[in-house]
């Protein structure tokens, strides 16, 4: 499968903090709508393309990315003209010092690059303890309060990182691939499923709010009830470390075979079943395990417990304005989640439980 560049470009720079996902809800929509998937929503928020199949006594397949990024909202805005606020996500601090974010009006019809202020630091010197995030403020240019106003922006309004998407080679540079890299994934895949024909229905989408608690996920799960969920995600590389461990990701390496995370133990059979097709269609992958969590935390507990199977790739630098991907373990995540539909019958699907 050829990667649509432009798609993934276009995902990573859109603004869609936790809560605030509209114009990736949006877009999600119009690609649904192009490839004859019914649109079906829960009810705060995520957005769901629904194929049903011939087989009356279907199964159902749910295909879940999170559309949501880290961001911040605006709080507060003092006399000057700076912006106080705070995070949606989990943030290391350290990393925002100096740094550019952009203020969304809450029409989207303007946005304000500004820059992230330590009070009481010296950065000429480098000397100043980091401060928490709610005694930051972001100077946006204004020169008051009522500037600020004027210009459209106001308490609620969400905060990104601003950052432009470069790729170089088959490496990309860029804000939010945690989880547009996700959401680009569906896309490519919604294209497929169009093509083709299954025994088993398919809801294929992204889930909203899973950086602040994978709350799109279980709302989702609770309306539709699905039999087997495969759950897109993008996790830690550590290959700058000067570590060698096989466990901790390295980009360019294939997809990941994940085995547990801090909310999910994969069972054996997923474990196996994923291992067969990954070797059999000669995918490049790496075991791995995470310290993190994905949406299948939640889908996995539903009533009486849903199997999930874990997919995505490892970045550098996640969770900050300059996440590094490699554009090769993307496409092999795609082929494998083709060989995985093609492969799943509604039979199957039952076994996995």
């Amino acid at each position: 499968m050829k990667i649509n560049k432009n798609m993934l470009t276009k995902l990573l720079e859109a603004p869609g903090i936790s809560g605030r996902e509209y114009f990736i809800s949006e877009i999600l929509k119009t690609q649904m709508k192009k490839y004859g998937f019914e649109i079906e929503r829960d009810n705060i928020g995520s957005v769901w393309g629904i194929k049903k199949s011939k087989n009356k006594n279907a199964k159902l397949l749910m295909i879940d990315s999170h559309m949501d990024e880290i961001g911040f909202l605006v709080s507060a805005i003092d006399k000057n003209g700076f912006i106080s606020f705070e995070e949606q996500g989990g943030i290391w601090n350290q990393s925002l010092n100096s740094q550019r974010l952009r203020v969304w009006s809450g029409d989207y019809k303007k946005s304000f690059s500004g820059v992230v202020l330590f009070p009481n630091s010296n950065s000429h010197k480098g000397i100043g303890r980091t401060p928490s995030i709610d005694k930051m403020i972001l100077d946006i240019g204004a020169t008051s309060k009522e500037e600020v106003l004027k210009w459209g922006i106001k308490i609620g309004d969400q905060i990104t990182f601003d950052t432009k998407t470069e790729i170089n080679g088959n490496r990309v540079i860029t804000k939010a691939a945690d989880n547009r890299v996700g959401v680009s994934m569906v896309v490519d895949t919604m294209k497929f499923i169009s093509e083709n024909e299954f025994d088993y229905d398919i809801m294929i989408g992204a889930s909203v709010q899973e950086e602040v608690g994978l709350r799109g996920a279980r709302t989702s799960t609770y309306k539709f009830n699905p039999d087997l969920a495969i759950v897109i995600d993008i996790s830690p590389a550590n290959d700058f470390s000067g570590g060698e461990f096989e466990s901790n990701g390295k980009l360019g390496k294939g997809t990941m075979l994940r085995h547990k995370d801090a909310s999910t133990i994969y069972s054996k059979f997923v474990v196996d079943y994923l291992r067969r097709i990954i070797k059999s269609k000669r995918i490049n992958y790496q075991d791995y395990f995470s310290k993190g969590g994905t949406n299948a935390g939640v889908i996995h507990l539903w009533k009486e417990g849903r199997p999930v199977i874990p997919l995505g790739i490892v970045a550098r630098s996640l969770h900050t304005g300059s996440t590094v991907f490699d554009l090769n373990d993307y496409e092999e995540t795609t082929k494998l989640i083709e060989f995985i539909l093609s492969d799943l019958n509604s039979n199957k699907i039952v076994k996995f439980k």
